[in-house]
């Protein structure tokens, strides 16, 4: 009862006094400058106050407030309005429902010291005492806030959008001196931006005084300067600390005690990249690169009132990296006793900088000594293995040593590692203006035959470089990189330097060029000689332009070999046209020469070759593109536009369209020279061929039609015509298999005859062309001529030379894995003559029939040049698995085998010739009928001689004592014994 009564006294009271203010002049006048007066006593400045509203009970507004020192102007306020609860005066509360502030304007800071704080201003219970009532701000609003820009060099770090451009302030406030608790929570608007947020919490539970602290800043480099803080991240920072009042006391007012205590809490920190998506995938942000996306740290902290600080049990992410360990500084703010550790498996950050696949698990240690703003660093790292592009690298190891100085952070690098059992080592200088500039200086890298050292200067901010590098590179460190293998070594220089767009805002581009010399070198089946590259790159990590010059004065592969090679080409990749010009000459299979030039461009799997010219001369052939040629490769298909060739007085026709679904393909030739080609034995030869192919269909079942005509085919060597011209035709249809037809003229009196099924399947889906093996095939071969010319083109051996008459008619059936061969292959009037060991036969005569899977050669005979015969038969097994076996026996007597200018030799016996496509050995016994020798006087150097063994020599003759041993052996494993000697 009483409290009511006294509630409803101090209503009254209040309400008495409202209407005399409000309807008194006076009253107004007296209150504005009572509340002036208290203002200038408690903060020494001059105060310009306006009126006093009084809109309803409780309810009060002012108009224009202005504080001033030295008669200048520090902050302005064009409107105060706040609203008292009255009946939380009930409860000797004192609450505002709001206080709204239309705009501070703060121009310039206080050139007076505050007055010193005496050690007994706060007493054991802190600030309680000094303000005996509840206090409690439910919702304060500041509308515009302006800090005048001169203010900028006293706020540091403040991000400059703070000056100049208003901006807002809401929030709440409540200090609780019973309950021993207070609470300020602000945000902070700034202006199309999301707000920062500030929220304290202060409570003394017993004799422990407890504050906790949280900042919320949604965009750090909107809140604080950049070079201060990473751009575009979002923070979050708790702090709770709990200690004596005393130690507050004496912390916050910066003295020391003998007497020590301390203040013990632990912090909380994490942040977020806020727009991952504005650094694209293939080019990071520097600060993307160090702190990733997301990131967190935990720990606990003691400061003792000795000003001795540490950090304890700190665990957390940054990025990729784990990290764990303790921080300490003394009271002279020196560090001591501090240890980080980090270790990470993911390398993604490095994977989107450097375009690698990267795999491994980094291990490393830091230490920190020295000034608390110039540390001393050390840092060691280990990653082993570490896979990059799938290629391992071991027991990569970095050591770091860094201090502060006054142009940055100044240190040494030293790292090796071992790439195939090769060690790599490198070392350098560095120097980090802490900004965006890294120098390199006396960099070196050594492994094996390879040196690379220079200087080079990094803008990590603008990715550029400035410099220069130079060494002697060992190219088979490459083979552990790609597919290919490499060897050589090559001379290299490159220079880095930067240029300025003005097209582009004064932006920084990178500008390398390269030179590089190879004497000898490998790539692959590929070799060159004095091979030299020439390349200019322009801004290699940000849409490149790279131009370049190839030569080498000869090279060689597996198939062909070439001199005068020169290629050059610039791609551009904000163009899509990269020009190219290519030119060679060859004396592979006659000579030859080629130039062409076009356009090409490759994006995302695609390629686009646009061949706008080429010409040249293969022999005495020239040749030419007569229509430009566009080519299309994509995974989904190959477009190949039409176009034409003239080669000699021929010319060549083809288009081309292929996808994974279907196909359509023409090419067609007419009196095309086969001199071009010199395809076999790299024999010159004349003649033309002509051709029509045709491919249609489904990519998996591809049907066509193909003919093939050639037209007075000579080979012939240096000296003499081999054989007589021949003329062939050949046409065949492709459906579910390739049936075709064929003849050959010219070999042979009679047309050879070629008839043929085979179960032939192409698959352009898959790229395939195979026969099925264990599908039906069915061949009819006929043939009759003469034997040489056969022998001649399919297997010319220059000591040997042979003849007759060859007839033959063979069909197959079955399949390719079980053939059936049904038969016969006859030679009559043959011979055979051996130059080097001058054997000869000759009335050859030879049968052999085929019958299903079995060969049986039922007649062979011959008669040697000076008498004698040779008989034989055999058989042999048409077993591809068993890669055709075969035995024949022989039956020679009395023939000449060695007819030479020295030596001479009649020999009889059987043998048995046995083997298969794999090898072959000849074994018997040979008697020899006769030897005859003749031993010069004189032997020449250069001339053969025949080592000679006497077998049953009489007792009364003496051997020879003097003889040139120079041995010619046939190894026949044959076993020769001697019946007489001449």
């Amino acid at each position: 009862m009483k409290r009511f009564l006294l509630f409803t006294l101090v209503i009254i009271v209040i309400a008495l006094i409202t209407l005399f203010i409000r309807y008194g002049e006076r009253g107004k006048q007296y209150a504005i400058a009572y509340l002036v007066e208290q203002i200038e006593e408690k903060s020494d400045l001059h105060v310009r106050l306006g009126n006093i509203h009084f809109t309803s009970l409780l309810h009060i507004g002012l108009d224009h407030v202005e504080l001033l020192e030295n008669e200048k102007t520090v902050a302005a306020i064009d409107h105060i309005d706040f609203q008292i609860s009255p009946w939380e005066l009930w409860h000797h509360n004192l609450v505002f429902r709001s206080v709204d502030i239309g705009k501070i304007s703060l121009f310039q800071p206080l050139l007076t010291d505050p007055p010193p704080v005496e050690e007994n201003t706060l007493s054991s219970d802190f600030f309680w005492d000094k303000i005996p009532f509840y206090i409690k701000i439910m919702h304060l609003q500041i509308n515009e806030i302006l800090l005048e820009k001169t203010l900028a060099p006293y706020l540091y770090p403040l991000e400059s959008s703070f000056f100049g451009t208003p901006f807002g302030l809401s929030g709440s406030f409540f200090l609780d001196p019973m309950g021993k608790m207070a609470s300020v929570d602000f945000s902070f608007q700034l202006q199309k931006l999301e707000s920062m947020q500030i929220v304290v919490n202060l409570t003394q539970i017993t004799e422990l005084l407890d504050i906790q602290a949280r900042l919320s800043c949604p965009n750090l480099s909107h809140c604080f300067q950049q070079e201060i803080l990473p751009k575009d991240y979002s923070i979050q920072c708790f702090f709770q600390a709990s200690a004596l009042p005393d130690t507050w006391k004496q912390l916050l007012n910066d003295k020391t005690s003998e007497n020590e205590s301390k203040l013990n809490g632990n912090f909380q920190l994490s942040y977020k990249a806020n727009s991952p998506e504005a650094s694209t995938p293939d080019s990071p942000s520097l600060d993307l690169l160090l702190l990733g996306h997301y990131g967190s740290l935990k720990g606990l902290f003691t400061l003792n009132t000795a000003k001795e600080f540490s950090l304890r049990k700190i665990q957390g992410v940054i990025g990729p990296l784990l990290v764990e360990g303790k921080f300490a500084l003394d009271k002279d703010h020196k560090i001591d006793g501090t240890l980080f550790s980090v270790t990470s498996r993911d390398f993604s950050p490095l994977e989107k900088w450097f375009h690698i696949t990267a795999k491994g698990e980094l291990k490393a240690e830091c230490t920190l000594s020295g000034e608390l703003e110039k540390p001393t660093i050390f840092l060691t790292c280990l990653v082993d293995p570490l896979e990059i592009n799938h290629h391992s690298i071991k027991n990569v190891q970095t050591t770091l040593f860094s201090s502060y100085t006054s142009n940055g952070l100044d240190g040494e690098l030293s790292f090796n590692s071992t790439i195939e059992q090769q060690e790599i080592r490198g070392f350098t200088h560095f120097n980090w203006d802490l900004k965006q500039q890294l120098a390199l200086s006396d960099l070196k890298i050594e492994s094996s035959k390879t040196v690379i050292q220079g200087n080079v200067l990094t803008d990590l901010a603008q990715k550029n470089f400035k410099g220069d590098l130079e060494g002697q590179a060992d190219l088979s460190h490459l083979s552990h990189f790609f597919e290919q293998q490499f060897f050589g070594l090559v001379d290299f220089h490159s220079s880095f330097s930067s240029k300025e767009q003005l097209s582009q805002g004064l932006k920084s581009t990178q500008l390398i060029d390269f030179i590089m010399h190879a004497p000898d070198m490998q790539i692959g089946d590929y070799s060159f000689q004095e091979a030299q590259l020439n390349a200019s790159v322009l801004n290699p990590l940000e849409n490149p332009v790279i131009s370049f010059k190839m030569t080498a004065q000869q090279g060689k592969g597996k198939e062909a070999s070439f001199k005068n090679f020169s290629a050059t080409s610039e791609i551009n990749s904000a163009l899509k046209e990269w020009p190219f010009t290519v030119a060679c000459e060859s004396d592979y299979l006659g000579q030859a020469s080629l130039k062409s030039k076009g356009v090409w461009y490759h994006t995302q799997g695609r390629t686009l070759l646009h061949i706008q010219s080429m010409e040249g001369i293969k022999e005495i052939y020239p040749f030419s593109l007569k229509d430009p040629i566009h080519l299309t490769i994509e995974p989904k298909g190959i477009e190949l536009s039409p176009f034409s060739f003239s080669l000699g007085d021929g010319y060549l026709y083809a288009s081309i369209h292929y996808t994974s679904s279907d196909v359509n393909a023409t090419i067609r030739s007419e009196n095309i020279p086969v001199g071009i080609f010199r395809f076999i034995h790299s024999f010159p030869s004349e003649g033309v061929f002509s051709s029509n192919i045709t491919l249609t269909g489904p990519s998996n079942r591809v049907e066509g039609h193909l003919q093939i005509d050639l037209k007075d085919i000579k080979f012939h060597s240096d000296t003499s015509l081999i054989f007589p011209p021949l003329n062939a035709h050949l046409q065949a249809d492709l459906t579910d298999a390739l049936i075709g037809k064929g003849t050959i003229t010219g070999l042979s009196p009679n047309p050879i005859e070629l008839n043929a099924r085979l179960p032939l399947e192409i698959d352009m889906a898959q790229f395939n062309l195979a026969i099925d093996k264990d599908k039906p095939l069915a061949v009819h071969f006929t043939a009759e001529g003469q034997l040489a010319s056969f022998f001649e083109m399919f297997a010319q051996i220059p000591s040997i030379s042979v003849s007759g008459d060859l007839k033959s008619n063979l069909d197959i059936t079955g399949s390719l894995n079980t053939p059936s061969v049904t038969g016969f292959v006859g030679v009559t009037n043959g011979s055979f003559e051996d130059l080097d060991l001058g054997t000869f036969f000759k009335n050859i005569r030879i049968e052999a029939v085929l019958k299903e899977r079995m060969i049986s050669l039922t007649t062979l005979s011959g008669s040697g040049a000076k008498g004698g015969t040779l008989t034989g038969k055999g058989s042999g097994e048409i077993d591809l698995n068993k890669n055709l076996p075969f035995e024949i026996a022989l039956d020679i007597d009395k023939v000449q085998l060695i007819s030479l200018e020295n030596a001479h030799g009649t020999a009889s016996g059987k043998l048995v010739y046995k083997g298969s496509t794999k090898g072959a050995f000849l074994e018997g016994k040979l008697v020899a009928d006769s030897t005859e020798v003749v031993i010069p006087k004189h032997v020449p150097d250069l001339v053969d001689a025949v080592d000679v063994t006497y077998i049953n020599q009489p007792s009364h003759e003496k051997p020879p004592t003097q003889y040139v041993e120079k041995k010619k052996q046939l190894a026949t494993g044959a076993q020769f014994t001697n019946r007489s000697s001449k």
